[in-house]
C-alpha cells in the first residue's frame, strides 16, 4: 500500500510521541519498519493504538505488538460501525412511502376527530 506523505507525517508523529511517552530513544530506521509494517491500517487507528498505549505500555512495543493494538482498535471500529448500520434484511426508508404513510395517519386523525 503506498502512503501519502500526510499519512506517513501522521504515522511518524503518533510513533513519536509514543517514543515520549515511554521514554524511549527510537532510531529513525525503527520507524520505517513501523510505518511500513502498519501502513494496511488506516493512520487513524494506528495513532488511536498508539495513544492506547501511550496510557497501558511501560515500553515501547515491538512492532507485533503495536500490529496487535491495531488490529483491537480496527476490530472495535469495525463492530462500531456495525452497530450503527441496519440489519441487512431491515427494509430501507422510503421518503415517499413515509410521506404517503404521513399523509394516512393525518387522514386518520382528521376522520377520528370529526367523529
Amino acid at each position: 500500500m503506498a502512503l501519502t506523505t500526510d499519512s506517513k507525517t501522521q504515522r511518524v508523529n503518533a510513533l513519536t510521541r509514543l517514543a515520549l511517552a515511554t521514554r524511549e530513544k527510537v532510531e529513525s530506521a525503527t520507524y520505517v519498519v513501523y510505518v511500513e509494517d502498519t501502513a494496511h491500517f488506516s493512520a487513524d487507528v494506528l495513532a488511536q493504538a498508539c495513544k492506547r498505549l501511550e496510557h497501558s505500555s511501560p515500553w515501547f512495543p515491538k512492532v507485533a505488538e503495536l500490529i496487535a493494538e491495531c488490529q483491537l482498535v480496527a476490530n472495535r471500529e469495525a463492530e462500531r460501525r456495525a452497530a450503527r448500520q441496519l440489519p441487512a434484511n431491515a427494509e430501507k426508508a422510503d421518503p415517499d412511502r413515509l410521506a404517503a404513510f404521513l399523509e394516512q395517519c393525518k387522514a386518520e386523525v382528521a376522520r377520528k376527530s370529526m367523529r
